[in-house]
C-alpha cells in the first residue's frame, strides 16, 4: 500500500516525464531525422509520453473486512503487544473501479491543501483503500463506524484531488510537442551544418 495523493509532487513527476520524452528524442540518431519524417517521429514520441487522466467510479464502492498480520512495532501506543511479534488483526478494505496510471494516484497536486494520509493502492482497474482497525474479528460497532467515516473522508479528498491532478495533466501534455520538436529540429540543423562545412572545406 502507498499513501494516496501524498508521496510525489506533481512538479517532480511531470518534470521527469518531460525529461524522458526529451531523452527519447535525443536518442534518435541525427541521420535518421529528416524534414519529411520529423512530424511522424515527433508524434510517436509525444504519444508514448502523453499522460492520460485518472478517474474513480465512486458508485462502484465495495467494502470488506479482512485479516492481516501486523508487527507489534507498528501498533499505536496503548496496545498490549510485543514489538517483535506478529498479530492477526482486521482491516476494512474498500475497492473502486478506477482508471489511469497507478503512479498518478500517489501524486500531490500543487493546489492540494489536505494533511490526512490515506493508505491505498491502484492495481489494474481497481483502487483499494484500507483502514487498519488493530482489532480482531468481529469488529466492534465503534470500529465499523470509524471505518465508514474514514472512507467518507477519503472519498471527499479524491473528489477534490482528482480534478486538480487532471487539470495539471491537461496543462502538461501540450508542452511535450514543442519540447520534442525542438530537439529533432536541432538534429536536422546539425546534419545540415555538417554537410555545409564538408562542402565548404572542399570548395577551393
Amino acid at each position: 500500500m502507498t499513501i494516496l495523493f501524498g508521496e510525489i509532487t506533481t512538479e517532480k513527476y511531470f518534470a521527469n516525464r518531460k525529461k524522458n520524452a526529451e531523452s527519447a528524442a535525443k536518442a534518435i540518431p541525427s541521420h535518421e531525422v529528416k524534414k519529411d519524417n520529423i512530424d511522424e517521429l515527433c508524434k510517436k514520441i509525444v504519444k508514448e509520453h502523453t499522460v492520460a487522466s485518472i478517474g474513480v467510479d465512486f458508485e462502484s464502492r465495495k467494502g470488506s473486512i479482512v485479516n492481516e498480520n501486523l508487527k507489534g512495532s507498528i501498533f499505536p501506543q496503548g496496545f498490549d503487544v510485543r514489538p517483535e511479534e506478529y498479530y492477526v488483526r482486521a482491516k476494512a478494505v474498500y475497492t473502486f473501479n478506477a482508471s489511469g496510471d497507478s503512479t498518478l494516484f500517489r501524486l500531490r497536486p500543487k493546489k492540494a491543501s489536505f494533511d490526512k494520509k490515506f493508505r491505498g493502492e491502484k492495481e489494474y482497474n481497481k483502487l483499494s483503500i484500507e483502514y487498519r482497525t488493530f482489532e480482531e474479528k468481529p469488529l466492534s460497532d465503534k470500529k465499523i463506524e470509524e471505518s465508514k467515516e474514514y472512507i467518507k473522508e477519503a472519498i471527499i479528498i479524491m473528489e477534490q484531488t482528482i480534478p486538480l491532478i487532471n487539470e495539471e495533466i491537461d496543462e502538461f501534455n501540450p508542452t511535450l510537442e514543442p519540447a520534442v520538436r525542438a530537439i529533432l529540429e536541432e538534429k536536422i540543423s546539425e546534419v545540415e551544418t555538417e554537410k555545409k562545412q564538408n562542402f565548404d572545406i572542399n570548395d577551393f
